[in-house]
């Protein structure tokens, strides 16, 4: 089985962040052993990693320079490589593939997260009888897991994750064969050159899609989620529920449920919330540059949405609700297990991510959403725009997160200095007391509610000029801050 991943996209991913790429220009088998124990044991549930032999880390932070190997040295190292697998216990042994890149011999070797972790590996490869020891992935290199992670390692040990399990229901003919031979080709997959003249057997086995002994395979989760011909035939749960709403009130809400794969229900999604944005150009008589803002960074709705869908609880029976209206997107998704500080400033604790094998093959096959970070790059757009946090809360279950980006503030205020006379009117009717919006209408001289007082009492209230409670019989009421 040939590896799907090529040495442009791994220099790619480390530029983008990722640490599942490691780089030893000449393997030192203690550290080497190591690195594949702490790769198998895949504490993060982040679909292991890969170990590129021959090459090490160039002169900018992320980058990969090829160093090579002797070519009349590849077949020696990949035969330290074999024994020193076996030094693992339980069985383990990474996938191991020879390239030529630049002109040069590199030895890149896959190694996924293990179905038999945790995994223990001799802390001297040439001494096995030394001590055994847990190795994990932590900062960036592999060390020996404390016992906090220890007790993590069994615990995962008990569950394998969800979108790696076969689809029993399904059968290898529900995967979109000519859609994976077309991802092959957009990604620029060393598969891709090879893939016209596969089976979608061989194609599946290249990519790890089925489960199961010769003949009796089944499609994992992953796989119909990603390339199956209709996924909510088996998944109907994996939908992405878009609401706008265009009323601050509420009053008008228009409703989409975007399904199919899930790459196309994430870009279907970001367009409908890029119709959203609105940049508002601000000029300054002190400098030359004008002062450019958002309503909403695009890159922190792309990036929470991304993580939404990859790591979503494709066991619960929810979709991924994404509502976008005048004052806040948010972003509803289910989750196996969480912990979130209620309205806390980004914070999160205990273990969300539930799948690991979807955007694993994402990142394999070149799917933007896998290149995302979630939290922080949502943080950091927001803070590169000059917006209000993230405001990230769980429901009393912890069963679900919902993630909320606010508007920028000038946004708010703009809209106050626009509609400032109509505002006085408002507060004029209000006088001392508190009124229904009713009320309001009846004493501006209205015969109903009309969509402009709706829109603009809701703008007053998001900018702190009215305060709106329950009041007795649950009446909705408004009244001066």
């Amino acid at each position: 089985m040939a590896i799907p991943i090529g040495i442009r996209r791994l220099s790619a991913l480390r530029r983008a962040g990722s640490d599942i790429a490691e780089l030893m220009a000449e393997p030192e088998p203690s550290a080497l052993l190591h690195k594949i124990c702490a790769f198998a044991n895949d504490i993060r549930n982040a679909g292991g990693g890969y170990i590129v032999l021959g090459a090490e880390p160039g002169p900018e932070t992320h980058d990969i320079r090829i160093s090579g190997i002797a070519p009349d040295s590849a077949d020696a190292m990949l035969r330290m490589v074999s024994e020193i697998s076996r030094l693992i216990i339980p069985f383990y042994e990474p996938k191991a593939e020879t390239m030529i890149h630049e002109g040069k011999c590199i030895i890149v070797l896959r190694c996924k997260g293990g179905r038999g972790r945790p995994y223990t590996a001799p802390e001297d490869a040439d001494a096995p009888e030394s001590g055994r020891r847990f190795y994990i992935m932590k900062q960036g290199r592999s060390m020996p897991a404390a016992p906090h992670d220890e007790k993590r390692l069994w615990i995962l040990s008990l569950d394998s994750p969800y979108d790696e399990r076969p689809c029993i229901a399904a059968a290898p003919s529900d995967l979109d064969e000519e859609f994976i031979r077309d991802c092959l080709r957009r990604s620029g997959s060393p598969l891709a050159c090879s893939s016209g003249e596969k089976t979608l057997r061989e194609l599946s086995d290249d990519l790890d899609l089925l489960e199961g002994l010769p003949g009796e395979e089944r499609p994992r989760n992953a796989a119909i989620l990603l390339f199956g011909k209709d996924p909510q035939k088996y998944f109907p749960q994996a939908v992405i529920r878009l609401i706008s709403v265009t009323d601050p009130k509420g009053g008008r809400i228009t409703e989409r449920t975007l399904s199919g794969t899930l790459p196309y229900q994430i870009r279907s999604a970001l367009a409908h919330i890029r119709n959203a944005l609105t940049e508002m150009v601000i000029k300054h008589s002190d400098r030359a540059e004008a002062e450019r803002i958002w309503n909403f960074p695009y890159r922190a709705a792309e990036e929470i949405l991304s993580f939404a869908v990859c790591f979503r609880s494709y066991e619960a029976a929810e979709p991924v609700d994404v509502r976008i209206s005048g004052t806040e997107i948010r972003i509803r998704f289910p989750v196996g297990r969480c912990s979130a500080d209620s309205e806390a400033e980004g914070s999160i604790t205990g273990n969300i991510p539930e799948n690991r094998r979807i955007p694993e093959l994402m990142r394999e096959l070149g799917f933007d959403a896998a290149w995302k970070s979630g939290f922080p790059g949502a943080a950091a757009a927001l803070r590169h725009n000059g917006s209000p946090p993230l405001r990230i809360m769980t429901d009393t279950g912890r069963s679900s997160l919902t993630v909320i980006i606010t508007v920028h503030r000038k946004f708010i205020t703009e809209a106050i200095k626009r509609d400032a006379r109509y505002q006085e009117r408002i507060l004029s009717a209000l006088g001392s007391g508190s009124l229904q919006l009713t009320e309001i209408s009846a004493a501006m001289g209205y015969l109903g509610i009309t969509k402009k007082l709706s829109d603009t009492v809701g703008t007053m209230v998001l900018g702190g000029l009215l305060v709106q409670f329950t009041g007795p019989q649950g009446r909705l009421l408004y009244r001066k801050t």
